[in-house]
């Protein structure tokens, strides 16, 4: 670095307003993608994802644009399913 380069200004993260955050829902309400949701708010696609995570929201990801979110219950499995061991039988359990 030379002596007249002046140093760039850190980046400092804005924090999320209420205001925010309720536009933030009604667009992924809408059903907008996170790329349009960054732009309207002005925010990075990772701040978008990130802000949506933290209230409980589920954005699409590029495999699977929009699908009904699975119900997340601490501590159970989304999808449960029993195991069995393939060597028995239901007459072995019985």
């Amino acid at each position: 670095m030379s002596v007249g380069e002046a140093n760039p200004p850190a980046r400092r993260r804005r924090p999320w307003s209420e205001a925010d955050d309720a536009e933030l829902a009604r667009l992924i309400k809408a059903r907008w993608r996170p790329g349009q949701i960054a732009k309207q708010l002005q925010r990075t696609i990772d701040a978008v994802r990130g802000r949506a995570s933290h209230l409980g929201f589920i954005l699409p990801s590029a495999i699977r644009p929009w699908r009904e979110p699975v119900p997340r219950i601490p501590g159970k499995a989304a999808y449960p399913v029993e195991l069995s061991d393939p060597g028995t039988t239901e007459e072995d359990a019985g």
